[in-house]
C-alpha cells in the first residue's frame, strides 16, 4: 500500500469508508453520484481508489481516471500541483510483466533473429528468392543447436519439446518462422539441406523438412491484415507466402492485399473455421499447389472382396472452398501456369490478373 496515495485520497474526498481491503483498495461514497444515498441497498460504497497506482473507479456509475491528479480535476478543483512526487507519477511507474513460457521461448527466437544474417539461413533463402528485407519484415530466425539463452528459457524450451535430451533444440539448421511474430502461437521450421549446413550443426535425423508446434487457429501471416485489407491471398505453404507478400510489397498491394498460408495441405479444423467466420470480410484468391495433395485426386481403395475402385481424396483446394462456401464467401481459384508452385510462378513474373 503507498501511504501517499491514501493521505492525498484522504484530502480530496475525506477519511474513506473503508480504509483498505484485501485488494490493496480505499472506498469512498462516491463523489460523481448520490452514492451515499443508496446505502441501505449494500451497506457498501461503490467507489474506489487503487492505493498503489492512484486509479480511481466506480463500480455503480462508472467514473473513473488514472491518477489522483486526474480526479482533483474531476472534482472541479483544478489539475493539483502539490499532489505527492508518489501519488502523481505511481500510475506511469513501469512494472515488470511476470515471466511466461511465450516470453521465454521469445529469448530463443531473438537469439535465432540475431543470428539470421550470419547464418547459412541467409543464402537458403536468397536461393528461395526471399530478400532479406522479407525476411526482417516477417522476422525469420536460424535454428541455432545451442543458442546463446538463460537456463530458464532452456528449461522452457525442453517442456515446450523444442529441445532434446542432449540440449539440441529441434529446430537447428532450420529457417525459423514464429506466427504472430509476438507472443506466437505457432513455430513453423523449415530445414535446411544437410549439404548447406556446417558439418555437425544438426546432429540428428530429420524424418521431413518441416516441422511445427503450437496451435494452428489462423492462417499464418494473418496478422499483417488490416482494417484495409480487401484481398486474401491464400497459399498451402511458408515459400509461398514469404514470396507472394514480398511480390505484394513490391506491387505497391499492402495492405490492400495480404498473402498468408495454410502450413500444409489439409488445414486443422480451427483454421478452416476461421476461413467459414472470415468469408464474408474479404474476397480470397485460393493459389492450389499443382499435385494431388492440392487439388485432389482419385485413388484406388481395396474392397472387402479383393477388387479396387476409384474414389475422390480431397485435396487443399476442396478444403478451402468447402469451407468459404459455409460462410458464404466470395473467392477464386487460379492454376499456376506449367504446373509451378506458387512461389516458383511469383518469381518467374507471373501474377493473378484479378489481383
Amino acid at each position: 500500500m503507498n501511504i501517499d496515495i491514501l493521505a492525498e485520497a484522504t484530502n480530496l474526498l475525506g477519511p474513506p469508508v473503508i480504509p483498505s481491503d484485501h485488494r490493496g483498495w480505499a472506498h469512498w461514497w462516491c463523489p460523481f453520484h448520490p452514492d451515499s444515498a443508496r446505502a441501505g441497498h449494500s451497506g457498501h460504497p461503490n467507489f474506489g481508489v487503487n492505493l498503489e497506482i492512484g486509479y480511481y473507479k466506480c463500480l455503480r456509475c462508472g467514473a473513473s481516471g488514472p491518477s489522483l491528479s486526474h480526479l482533483s480535476y474531476k472534482l472541479g478543483k483544478g489539475w493539483r500541483s502539490d499532489l505527492s512526487q508518489a501519488a502523481a507519477l505511481d500510475s506511469f511507474a513501469p512494472r515488470e510483466a511476470p515471466k511466461t513460457k511465450v516470453s521465454f521461448l521469445g529469448e530463443a527466437l531473438s537469439a535465432g533473429r540475431s543470428a539470421l544474417l550470419t547464418s547459412p539461413a541467409l543464402p537458403y533463402l536468397q536461393g528461395r528468392g526471399v530478400k532479406q528485407y522479407t525476411a526482417l519484415v516477417y522476422g525469420l530466425g536460424y535454428g541455432q543447436p545451442t543458442p546463446y539463452i538463460s537456463r530458464d528459457a532452456a528449461m522452457y524450451g525442453y517442456e515446450s519439446k523444442l529441445v532434446l535430451k542432449n540440449g539440441i533444440w529441434l529446430w537447428a539448421g532450420g529457417v525459423v518462422y514464429a506466427d504472430p511474430i509476438t507472443k506466437p502461437t505457432v513455430l513453423n521450421v523449415r530445414y535446411i539441406p544437410d549439404n548447406l549446413l556446417p558439418v555437425g550443426e544438426r546432429p540428428f535425423n530429420i524424418e521431413e523438412n518441416h516441422h511445427s508446434w503450437g496451435i494452428r487457429q489462423a492462417p499464418l501471416g494473418s496478422w499483417r491484415i488490416t482494417p484495409g485489407t480487401r484481398v486474401v491471398l491464400v497459399v498451402e505453404g511458408l515459400f509461398d507466402m514469404l514470396v507472394g507478400a514480398q511480390t505484394v510489397s513490391e506491387r505497391s498491394l499492402h495492405p490492400e492485399v495480404v498473402t498468408v498460408y495454410t502450413n500444409g495441405a489439409s488445414p486443422v479444423y480451427r483454421m478452416l473455421d476461421w476461413f467459414t467466420a472470415n468469408a464474408r470480410k474479404y474476397e480470397f484468391v485460393l493459389i492450389p499447389d499443382q499435385d494431388g495433395a492440392g487439388l485432389g485426386e482419385f485413388k484406388d481403395y481395396q474392397l472387402k472382396d479383393g477388387s479396387t475402385e476409384k474414389r475422390w481424396v480431397k485435396g487443399w483446394k476442396d478444403h478451402i472452398t468447402e469451407a468459404l462456401d459455409k460462410g458464404e464467401g466470395r473467392y477464386t481459384v487460379i492454376n499456376t501456369p506449367d504446373g509451378l508452385d506458387p512461389d516458383e510462378a511469383f518469381l518467374s513474373g507471373w501474377w493473378p490478373s484479378v489481383i
